[in-house]
């Protein structure tokens, strides 16, 4: 039986993920609640996954939400 490799996911705090979209901390959370970029929540952490993160970039700098 051949295994196959999952890639564990990579999780972002809202700081982490400002640095990686080079905005601020407040704009980020802003996506969140306005846009509905997606995050879990743990506890009273909030954290977003890498590629949901690309991902919203992606399709909302296309359609002009985002400049």
């Amino acid at each position: 039986m051949q295994r196959t490799s999952t890639e564990i996911p990579k999780f972002l705090t809202i700081l982490e993920a400002s640095y990686k979209a080079n905005v601020s901390y407040g704009t980020v959370r802003n996506w969140i609640k306005k846009y509905g970029l997606k995050n879990f929540k743990i506890g009273k952490n909030i954290r977003i996954k890498e590629s949901d993160l690309y991902e919203f970039l992606e399709s909302y700098t296309t359609r002009g939400y985002l400049k």
